[in-house]
């Protein structure tokens, strides 16, 4: 009897859940996919200018307190493993 009462309450909550998650209307939008280019503010500096002065100074190199940024694209693959907090 106890357990003909659970499974009768876990299917009365998985059928109230599934009717009240369903959407009330048929209005779907399809999402905004249009790429804005972001603007950038300050010198571009490019990864083989960062690392040539890098070889001269032998210094670490910031960015805080400059008005200069570096751009680059990072291309990697997982074959070699897992990436997590690496990139």
């Amino acid at each position: 009897m106890k357990t003909t009462y659970l499974k009768y309450t876990r299917s009365l909550l998985f059928a109230i859940l599934f009717l009240m998650s369903c959407v009330g209307d048929d209005d779907y939008e399809v999402p905004d996919t249009t790429v804005k280019e972001p603007v950038i503010e300050g010198t571009i500096i490019g990864i083989d200018a960062v690392i040539g002065s890098y070889n001269q100074t032998g210094e670490t190199i910031t960015f805080q307190d400059t008005n200069n940024v570096m751009v680059g694209y990072v291309i990697s693959n997982d074959e070699g493993g897992n990436f997590y907090k690496e990139l």
